[in-house]
């Protein structure tokens, strides 16, 4: 996909697809695409150290908030830097790591 957007409505192309279902999220590959992807909020584990990955405030960025596809072990239930510093993407879709797969940040 080409990082141009096309404007048809006030809607870019990948707003579009995505509001007529069509939209193939491993397609968004920049910022106002993955806007157009609903996030999912999963538990996710460090492929590398196994310990849980949490998305929240660190200060410099709130990602409990920002869209983002890749994480980096950093905060976990234990704290903030907790974690071992593997960047992982577990899905080609925007994803929130959540203490709980029924809590949204």
């Amino acid at each position: 996909m080409s990082s141009v957007h096309i404007l048809e409505n006030g809607l870019n192309l990948c707003q579009r697809e995505a509001s007529e279902g069509v939209l193939n999220p491993s397609e968004a590959t920049c910022d106002e695409c993955l806007k157009a992807v609903p996030p999912e909020y999963l538990e996710l584990f460090c492929p590398a150290c196994g310990k849980q990955h949490l998305d929240i405030d660190d200060g410099e960025i709130d990602w409990s908030k920002r869209i983002h596809r890749t994480h980096k072990c950093v905060n976990t239930p234990e704290g903030p830097n907790t974690g071992c510093g593997h960047l992982w993407r577990p899905k080609n879709v925007p994803t929130f790591g959540v203490a709980s797969s029924s809590a949204k940040v």
